[in-house]
């Protein structure tokens, strides 16, 4: 078995290798640039800051998880971004054995291989090594949660307990989305286990408030206010891009209506100052605060004005959260040549004649699009092949319920489902042995 285990987390660590250095890089984008630059302020002694030059304000626009992770690398290596990928593909690759370790709580060891096979090969997951960007980190300590949700739903280990506690708020503060699991999860557990024993939930608020206490003392040693995650931006921003739909849908087009409606443009710049700030202006609170009202009032009334549509709208950005080649991190597949959904079998005949490498990159596409879509089809399968078990497996399945929730009220971008992806491969491994191995049963008797 050890030995089975090994070789699939060899497969996964080359893949993500090779993802790293053999396909191109997507550019150094602002949010990128300022993970970055915090932790290269961090390692120079320059407090918790994104800027980029002096005077180095301070900074509360994200959380501090992912920049600290850097930050370590880099004190350990020196600044070097491609030994802090390898790192990533070093974590991301452990998520596959969290996830064999999840599985094999409930089922049998050919459903828990399955599931940590499946996690390795997952181009969709894996990519995310090639990026300084915290989906990779936060997708691990996604699984990490589970798997101690899990063994505290099943024990009384006090060690259990606080782990989840303290891997759930690590998550939270990698992408402050994710942050709701810390009482969603306490809320599961509490659930099923009722009252038992005091002192456990007392040992899983220890491992949340280790992590935050010192962040929240920070921030209310700099600014007097509470600030137990990040500014994040403006709060009502991402409500308002919600209602737009295909006006926003992808980086171009949001360029091109900010452009084209003066109004927007000047908010988006006045957010961008107060939120963000610049090395001439710190971060002003309040004033972003006073925008996320502005966004907000703007977003509630464009609802009340067409609630139908903006109904409509958010239903159909359902397939695209889920179903969605990631080009921007893919970046040879980012090109609108050959269009995916929208053939044109005469100008595929052109392109294969003229420019081989388009019809090629067109293939990637639809190949791209097929794993997706079959994983989550296998993940609809695996949660029917499970229905004996779903109430103990309901902690898995309350992720993707809330993410799509929240998709529904805000614009996202494809990279936020990522952190969601262990909860999906969990049940595609179920869905797949279900598939190919259905003499076999799923459960632990069938080892």
């Amino acid at each position: 078995m050890y030995k089975k285990i090994l070789f699939i987390l060899i497969i996964a660590f080359m893949l993500r290798i090779f993802i790293v250095f053999g396909l191109p890089v997507r550019k150094f984008e602002n949010s990128i640039q300022r993970y970055h630059d915090t932790a290269v302020n961090l390692i120079e002694g320059r407090g918790y800051s994104h800027f980029h030059s002096p005077p180095y304000y301070p900074t509360f626009l994200k959380p501090p998880v992912y920049s600290f992770f850097l930050a370590g690398i880099y004190k350990m290596v020196g600044v070097n971004i491609n030994v802090a990928k390898i790192v990533q593909a070093i974590f991301d690759s452990l998520a596959c054995l969290l996830l064999f370790l999840l599985a094999r709580n409930y089922f049998s060891r050919g459903v828990a291989f399955t599931v940590m096979f499946l996690a390795a090969i997952c181009p969709i997951t894996a990519v995310y090594a090639n990026l300084l960007n915290p989906e990779s980190l936060t997708l691990f300590f996604m699984a990490l949660s589970l798997l101690f949700v899990s063994r505290s739903l099943v024990g009384n280990n006090v060690l259990d307990y606080f782990l989840a506690g303290l891997s759930v708020v690590l998550m939270g503060y990698c992408r402050p989305e994710f942050f709701i699991f810390v009482f969603i999860f306490f809320g599961v557990i509490f659930f099923i286990k009722k009252a038992q024993k005091l002192k456990l939930y007392l040992f899983y608020s220890l491992g949340v408030i280790v992590i935050m206490a010192p962040w929240i003392a920070r921030n209310y040693w700099l600014t007097g206010r509470f600030i137990p995650l990040s500014t994040g931006g403006v709060a009502g921003a991402a409500l308002y891009w919600g209602t737009l739909g295909e006006e926003v849908d992808s980086q171009e087009n949001f360029y091109k209506f900010t452009d084209n409606n003066s109004e927007i443009k000047q908010l988006q710049a006045r957010m961008h100052q107060y939120a963000v700030g610049n090395e001439n202006n710190a971060l002003d609170l309040e004033k972003a605060s006073e925008l996320g009202v502005i966004f907000r009032k703007m977003a509630i009334q464009k609802i009340k004005s067409d609630p139908k549509a903006y109904i409509l709208t958010r239903l159909k950005s359902i397939p695209r959260v889920w179903i969605n080649l990631h080009a921007d991190e893919y970046t040879f597949l980012n090109t609108r040549k050959l269009r995916l959904l929208h053939p044109d079998f005469q100008k595929i005949l052109r392109y294969a004649k003229d420019d081989p490498r388009e019809l090629l990159i067109l293939i990637a596409k639809y190949a791209f699009f097929a794993i997706n879509i079959l994983y989550l089809l296998a993940a609809l399968i695996g949660i029917w092949a499970s229905r004996s078990k779903i109430s103990q497996l309901a902690f898995i399945i309350i992720p993707l319920i809330c993410a799509q929730l929240l998709f529904l009220l805000i614009h996202i971008s494809a990279c936020y489902t990522v952190p969601y992806w262990p909860c999906i491969i969990f049940f595609s491994g179920i869905g797949f042995y279900r598939v190919l191995f259905r003499k076999h049963g799923l459960d632990k008797a069938y080892d």
